[in-house]
């Protein structure tokens, strides 16, 4: 099974919950969606039931009524014992719970559908504001810089980015007390980071030496901030390419697919050959055509 995403994963969850939760119940769910209970699976291995997985991804919703219901089907069941339904209700009833199942999974694959495409979204989202981030600084830093005879230098910027800062957390979220970390804890961090370390933005996060004596100040294991630091650290690459390239942000994607160089390490290496790298760039984009073929 493919799994969805963690991020998409809760917000497919949360959205069948607050459109029809009866959808959520695991004989429901591994009938409407096998890749959501699966994913569930997946990301809670040491869990015993759907209900704690539930429970771990999304602590802030009540899942109360998951025990609530059960309770009232033993208590049917008990009655149905001793008196037998109509034939004509009977059929009724199988009738609504089809309907009811059915109504569920249209949710379900409705919630699914959109939260990728949202996920296509966002990343495109992020890709164009790395872009604008990035002529924005270095609009900045030109102006900070009229003298046409100094050298070009690379400059970190310190201007404050909450948004820069939760998307390279959310990228590995610890877990406290058997419980997945709320937003509410990221933006404390995210407050910390800023005050009291010093980082701004990603390209500040990106710069810190040692992810030991960020991870002891914030209260939060090294491997979790060593995975901020890294998509920080990514994610500023993209940003100083276009830096280099005088804000020009196709000459940067040229460069980073077309001449394989996506960083400025990279961009160093044809200091003695920038024929061949002029020679690399214009040559038409490749086209996979393996598809098409098939």
């Amino acid at each position: 099974v493919d799994c969805i995403p963690q991020d998409v994963l809760q917000a497919v969850i949360s959205g069948i919950h607050s459109s029809n939760p009866e959808a959520l119940r695991p004989e429901n769910l591994s009938r409407l969606s096998p890749r959501v209970l699966w994913s569930c699976v997946h990301y809670f291995p040491t869990e015993t039931s759907v209900p704690s997985m539930y429970q771990q991804l999304l602590p802030d919703l009540d899942w109360g009524f998951l025990r609530r219901r059960a309770q009232q089907l033993s208590e049917k069941a008990l009655e149905n014992r001793r008196q037998a339904e109509e034939k004509q209700r009977l059929q009724n009833g199988k009738k609504s719970e089809a309907l009811d199942l059915d109504q569920g999974s249209q949710a379900i694959s409705a919630v699914e559908h959109a939260m990728e495409h949202l996920q296509e979204y966002q990343a495109e989202d992020r890709k164009a504001k790395t872009a604008q981030a990035a002529l924005a600084r270095l609009r900045r830093q030109q102006q900070a810089n009229n003298d046409e005879n100094d050298a070009w230098t690379l400059t970190t910027p310190s201007e404050p980015d909450r948004d820069e800062l939760r998307e390279c957390i959310k990228t590995s979220i610890p877990v406290t007390d058997k419980r997945t970390t709320s937003s509410t804890i990221i933006t404390k961090w995210i407050t910390q980071l800023m005050k009291e370390c010093h980082v701004h933005n990603w390209r500040e996060l990106a710069n810190v030496p040692d992810a030991a004596v960020l991870a002891n100040k914030l209260g939060v294991p090294g491997e979790n901030v060593q995975a901020w630091i890294d998509h920080a650290q990514d994610e500023s690459l993209g940003e100083i390419m276009v830096e280099v390239c005088d804000g020009d942000v196709d000459a940067a994607e040229r460069l980073t697919v077309q001449a394989r160089s996506g960083t400025p390490k990279d961009l160093a290496a044809w200091r003695s050959i920038p024929d061949l790298l002029l020679e690399e760039l214009r040559k038409p984009i490749q086209v996979n055509n393996s598809e098409d073929s098939s």
